[in-house]
């Protein structure tokens, strides 16, 4: 018999809401801290029992809610933040949906505290199960509001046993935290567990400050492998902390991305940082990283999901293409003067050194100097250790020619070290070079210099080649037969499963041609809209070509020849990592050596 529609009794309706938003005490936390927030709270803090399933405290010092608005506060589709439809279309607050206070008063014991300035005493309600209310009752209570939640989902016992251990919800309750933390750096916050104080994070108005609570949310190691990003174009801007391609992770579980300051989940900026970072890193390696994007609140939906974690934007090209942009030339411009600065800028304890980029009108410098030593003499290794001088008044006299007299950034080689390491001595001590990593990616950086500046070199083949297909392949192919052309390849059909390939790229002629195109054709059908694949192999080749030809351990090399080699690794992008994200050179300060050998002490 066909079930009579009928309307949920209000409980029923506020608990299969809060499935939506209360997910774990974590997203109590969540709910309450930005309702904070909104009120204009200076000082917050969090008291949490047993990992929050017991109890959930926040206060904080905002503006506080009136008497007459209290029972409103915890119904349904209340809130203060939206007054009309088109407000919708800018969002700027956070808890605007007016479902938060609701939605855990219908699964959980909930005690509502507040005052506002121009009353003498605070009010205060009470409620279980956002049934029978209590109050309001005159309390004793400081300008603000206080929100304590109780034994949540005590009545909803399906829901109450998909909890983890106490553990496991405190710690996604502090994730939660350190991420509302990085936004909010003006704000002072204050985390207690079982009574036990576990942050205590002062308000940080400057730079110095708010990497300094970096260090403390994130550890030292983080802060000095960092560097500081800030841009704008029109109305949208970035800043934020960007890690070098040194410290990477086996996880994406150190990338925090804010939209306004809201923290946000999404794949158009995953995808952004994650081709940035795509010359720099190993593969299976992932950035580490915290960025701010800031923009016009109309260009963004911040009210794609009940959780609010995601967002879509009115133009993701855009947004893809600002991200990529700046961080590739943030990384790009991470040279070695930069770097050894930095480092030697940052105190014992470890805080973050900026890096300022350059004008987005103004592009990188890539020139690169004579570096194919793999083409000169068979010369000697030098071992005699001598000075940055009199490595200077060698390769004057070696070279004929009086050279600027300023030591540069990596200085000059003394040494080198089992014919793989390079020694050299700067004027804040000693520089560690990887030559062979070094020299690839300087070659890498060339050869795509001369693809961008002179596209892809193809060679006509003398006998077109024959090759079959698959002939669920032929729509695709001849879709895409003009990108295809682009990247050097041109083919005729000859037939359902037949092409006749009369061109190829020059830097492809040395692997079998059909199996690429077997697989390349595959994976553009398991990813119809993904049409870079080309590209990626052109630069996989290049970075192989590079591997191929970059000098070789065990090559003994002249000073002149390793000067060269620094000289080029100081005009090179990216000079920092090989092209499989290994470390090319290390600084080791005179303080550090000190400390080694324990001088001073």
């Amino acid at each position: 018999m066909t079930q009579r529609i009928q309307k949920l009794a209000p409980h029923v309706a506020n608990q299969i809401a809060a499935g939506e938003v209360i997910e774990r005490p974590a997203s109590i936390v969540k709910e309450l801290f930005e309702n904070s927030l909104d009120a204009g709270s200076q000082n917050i803090q969090i008291d949490l029992e047993q990992g929050g399933l017991k109890r959930i405290q926040v206060r904080d010092d905002g503006h506080g809610i009136y008497k007459e608005d209290l029972t409103l506060a915890i119904s349904r589709h209340a809130t203060s933040k939206l007054h009309q439809s088109e407000d919708l279309n800018a969002i700027t607050s956070f808890g605007f949906r007016g479902e938060a206070l609701a939605s855990i008063a219908s699964c959980a014991r909930v005690q509502l505290s507040t005052r506002i300035h121009s009353e003498e005493h605070g009010w205060q309600i009470h409620t279980e199960n956002n049934a029978d209310i209590i109050g309001p009752i005159p309390n004793a209570h400081p300008i603000g509001t206080t929100v304590e939640v109780c034994d949540l989902f005590f009545n909803i016992p399906a829901r109450r046993k998909f909890l983890r251990s106490v553990q496991t919800e405190y710690t996604h309750c502090e994730e939660l935290l350190r991420r509302l933390c990085l936004c909010n750096f003006a704000v002072a916050i204050r985390l207690q567990h079982n009574k036990r104080m576990r942050w205590q994070l002062e308000p940080a108005l400057d730079h110095r400050t708010q990497t300094q609570r970096i260090g403390d949310l994130f550890g030292t190691e983080f802060a000095n492998q960092t560097i500081y990003l800030e841009q704008q174009i029109a109305d949208l801007s970035i800043r934020g902390w960007i890690a070098l391609p040194n410290f990477s992770r086996a996880q994406a579980n150190l990338q925090y991305f804010y939209i306004n300051n809201r923290m946000v989940r999404d794949k158009t900026i995953h995808h952004a940082v994650a081709q940035a970072y795509r010359d720099v890193l190993p593969q299976g390696r992932h950035p580490a990283l915290i960025l701010f994007l800031d923009m016009d609140p109309t260009q963004v939906d911040v009210n794609a999901h009940p959780s609010k974690h995601e967002v879509r934007f009115h133009s993701s090209r855009l947004i893809h293409d600002f991200l990529y942009s700046h961080l590739k030339r943030a990384l790009a411009e991470a040279n070695p003067s930069k770097l050894i600065q930095n480092t030697i800028n940052l105190p014992v304890s470890g805080s973050i050194p900026i890096l300022e980029t350059v004008d987005s009108s103004n592009e990188a410098s890539i020139a690169i100097t004579n570096t194919q030593v793999q083409e000169v003499r068979p010369l000697y290794t030098t071992h005699k250790l001598i000075s940055p001088q009199q490595a200077l008044e060698k390769q004057c006299l070696e070279q004929t020619q009086i050279p600027n007299t300023k030591i540069p950034p990596l200085g000059f080689a003394i040494a080198q070290l089992h014919g793989i390491y390079i020694l050299a001595e700067n004027e804040h001590g000693l520089i560690l070079i990887d030559m062979h990593a070094a020299h690839e990616r300087i070659l890498y950086e060339q050869l795509k210099k001369e693809l961008k500046q002179h596209g892809i070199q193809r060679q006509t083949l003398l006998l077109p080649i024959s090759i079959k297909i698959n002939p669920l392949h032929l729509p695709l192919m001849q879709k895409q037969q003009a990108v295809f052309q682009d990247f050097g390849f041109e083919f005729e059909l000859l037939g359902e499963h037949t092409i006749a390939l009369r061109s190829l790229p020059i830097l492809l002629k040395t692997i079998k041609v059909d199996s690429l195109l077997q697989d390349l054709l595959d994976d553009l059908i398991d990813n119809p809209e993904k049409n870079t694949d080309l590209s990626e192999l052109m630069h996989e080749r290049l970075a192989a070509h590079a591997c191929r030809y970059a000098v070789r351990a065990g090559r003994k090399m002249t000073l002149i020849e390793m000067n060269q080699l620094l000289r080029a690794i100081e005009d090179t992008p990216h000079s920092g990592q090989c092209n499989h994200g290994r470390p090319t050179w290390k600084q080791f300060t005179l303080a550090e050596l000190d400390k080694l050998f324990l001088r001073g002490r």
